[in-house]
């Protein structure tokens, strides 16, 4: 019975000693001006009945870790004119769920960080939204991710910033770079596995139906921005992809300025003038055509990728201009499907007005049997076709020849 008793106040010395010196986990604190909240560490999970304030009058912060989950209507970020907000979302499991729109840097200034594995999910989300404000996001590391189910503004009256990095991912229906006058909004997509994924249309520098602000979205090293239909580009919209990958449905370039230095471009129409300075252009959904309205112009770096999965019209891709096309850099040609083209097909890759210049290399996929490829009419008819090999020919040739002598000599 003793030895029992000594266990129990062993047992509750513990406890006391865990209470006294190993608080509970802190997971969520608030910092200055948070309404509602104050400053504190707050329960976990922790539920706001209404709006979630961080900066709302003044300096504010919020801090998401460890597995900690927020929820609340609509949360803003740096709220009224010269506030200061600052927001972070890191550690796996941890989240911030606006039910509403997320708004960071509504009439002040606000940063939201997402980071190592967190997630930030709402509605609607505005970076910058009205007149003097400035919003800053950054989404970066794998699985940390900024989930908008409704349309992304990045500087809608002010000006916004995103960055996501090192295998970030970001998610919105449509999304707006710059979308009015004197807004300015810049969006850099960088890294392996980071992604930016638009289930509908881009609008850089504008809305759907006319021009407003300064939009630039950057696209480099490896990260791929996926655009569903339509990216149009306003005046003071620029695109600068440069070792990413750029997939789009089509592409408007009507106005403002498409700059391809490198990476690969994935679409199914331009409209306008296209310039490409170097990377990959591909067919969007391939095999398939690519149309242009304007001219098409290649540069000594860049490569234009073909593919072949069969015999007819939208088995293998083409690149119809209605301009002029002039070509230079190089042409691929790709086999998919276990395609195997046989002597005698032929494939129109290029359809469209005048054509000028000429690839200064063109790669072909080996061929089985005695065949070879003949581009003699790719600059003429932008025709493709499969023939014997020469040799093959000249055997053949010569075969014919020495019958005719030997019938000659009988």
């Amino acid at each position: 019975m003793a030895r029992f008793t000594v266990l129990r106040i062993f047992a509750l010395a513990l406890v006391f000693l865990l209470a006294r010196f190993c608080p509970a986990r802190a997971s969520i604190i608030t910092t200055g001006d948070v309404d509602p909240g104050a400053s504190g560490i707050q329960a976990d999970p922790w539920t706001v009945g209404g709006a979630l304030k961080v900066g709302d009058s003044g300096t504010g912060a919020l801090t998401v870790k460890a597995g900690g989950v927020v929820s609340n209507s609509t949360g803003r970020i740096g709220d009224q004119s010269n506030s200061t907000g600052q927001a972070m979302v890191t550690g796996a499991d941890s989240q911030w769920n606006n039910s509403e729109r997320l708004v960071v840097g509504r009439s002040g200034n606000g940063t939201l960080n997402v980071e190592a594995d967190g997630i930030v999910s709402n509605t609607l989300g505005f970076i910058g939204r009205y007149a003097s404000s400035t919003g800053v996001v950054t989404v970066i590391g794998p699985g940390s991710q900024w989930n908008n189910s409704s349309t992304l503004y990045v500087g809608w009256y002010g000006d916004g910033t995103m960055d996501v990095e090192a295998s970030g991912a970001v998610s919105s229906t449509s999304s707006y770079i710059g979308r009015y006058a004197s807004s300015t909004g810049v969006v850099t997509v960088t890294g392996i596995g980071t992604e930016w994924n638009n289930s509908n249309s881009m609008y850089v520098g504008g809305g759907s139906s006319g021009s407003g602000g300064t939009g630039t979205l950057i696209v480099n090293n490896s990260s791929v921005v996926t655009i569903s239909n339509t990216t149009k580009l306003w005046p003071g919209g620029t695109i600068n992809l440069d070792g990413g990958t750029l997939d789009v449905g089509t592409l408007d370039l009507a106005f403002g300025t498409f700059n391809m230095l490198d990476g690969i471009l994935h679409a199914d129409s331009v409209i306008g003038n296209i310039n490409v300075q170097g990377g990959t252009v591909s067919h969007g959904h391939s095999p398939g055509v690519l149309s242009v309205s304007g001219n098409y112009f290649q540069g000594d770096d860049a490569t234009l990728e073909i593919e072949l999965a069969g015999t007819e019209n939208g088995d293998y891709d083409q690149l119809q201009v209605a301009g002029t096309m002039e070509t230079s850099g190089a042409l691929e040609v790709q086999l998919l499907e276990g395609f195997s083209p046989m002597m005698g097909n032929e494939f129109q890759v290029f359809d469209g007005g005048a054509m000028s210049g000429t690839f200064s290399s063109m790669v072909f996929p080996d061929l089985l049997g005695n065949l070879s490829w003949d581009s003699s009419q790719l600059y003429t008819s932008g025709t493709l076709s499969v023939i014997p090999e020469p040799t093959t020919l000249a055997l053949q040739a010569i075969g014919i020849l020495l019958l005719c002598h030997q019938r000659w000599r009988y």
